[in-house]
């Protein structure tokens, strides 16, 4: 990578056309003097920032995460001073502080006025924006944001397992055999043979998530143990073995309706 991009996205490189922008929302948030969050005036913490960075070969650009070190010092400007912030603030008046970050990677040494939100956020006033902090030196690092499947991607997962459903590896999983005309039969499987159907149904399963975040690929991986254990049970009870028919489409049909029901997904229209 060479060089840093000429607009940087970090506090002393805000556009002034954002300034006395408001917040889509307001929000309810109290301001903290320092000793309520463990911190004296001259101590360093660490700010977590995304730096933007250009590849000038192929005008690429690569966003990395970076933890800031600066000072915690006092304010040298009014409490009433305005700042981009409308959010309805509680605490005391004297609870913002400003931050002096340290120079690197081609920044110079900069400051900012700052409230405290809680022992790992903060607000930074010069852009409205909550962001994460530590003492320096800490390993702590703000959990991820866990984003669940959302009820269209899993209905979708189940309307292609649906529509794939005479696939060898997913009868398998059924303990039927296709006869080639839109039926199934319930037949004894080799353990050997279930392996590999296993594997098989694994691979598509797995191809078929790999556009979906981490977050995302395990919610669907949630469903796909459920069909597993649902669809087998289903279909029994909807077309018995000891009834002596073969499973027909409309059957297989039954179970997925069932199965929306069962993990209180939306009828595909």
């Amino acid at each position: 990578m060479e060089g840093l991009q000429s607009t940087p996205a970090l506090p002393w490189a805000v556009p002034e056309a954002v300034v006395g922008q408001q917040p889509a929302e307001s929000q309810e948030l109290t301001y903290l003097p320092i000793h309520n969050v463990g911190l004296r005036l001259g101590i360093q913490i660490e700010v977590q920032w995304e730096v933007e960075h250009e590849d000038k070969d192929d005008d690429s650009e690569e966003v990395k995460i970076k933890w800031w070190k600066a000072t915690v010092c006092e304010q040298e400007v009014s409490p009433t001073a305005p700042t981009q912030s409308s959010h309805h603030v509680h605490g005391v008046p004297d609870s913002i502080y400003q931050l002096r970050y340290e120079a690197g990677e081609g920044f110079p040494d900069q400051t900012c006025n700052i409230s405290f939100l809680s022992d790992h956020w903060l607000m930074d006033h010069s852009i409205g924006e909550e962001m994460a902090w530590r003492l320096a030196g800490d390993s702590w690092e703000p959990e991820e944001e866990v984003e669940e499947a959302s009820e269209e991607e899993q209905d979708h997962l189940t309307h292609h397992l649906r529509e794939n459903r005479l696939s060898p590896a997913f009868l398998s999983e059924i303990d039927g055999l296709d006869n080639g005309d839109g039926t199934i039969t319930f037949k004894g499987m080799s353990e050997e043979q279930r392996k590999r159907n296993r594997q098989q149904f694994v691979q598509e399963a797995t191809s078929f998530m790999s556009g979906f975040s981490a977050a995302q690929q395990a919610s669907l991986g949630e469903g796909i143990a459920t069909i597993l254990n649902e669809i087998p049970r289903i279909l029994e009870r909807i077309c018995p073995s000891e009834a002596g028919r073969d499973l027909i489409d409309e059957d297989v049909q039954k179970a997925f309706s069932e199965l929306h029901d069962i993990m209180g997904l939306k009828r595909r229209k």
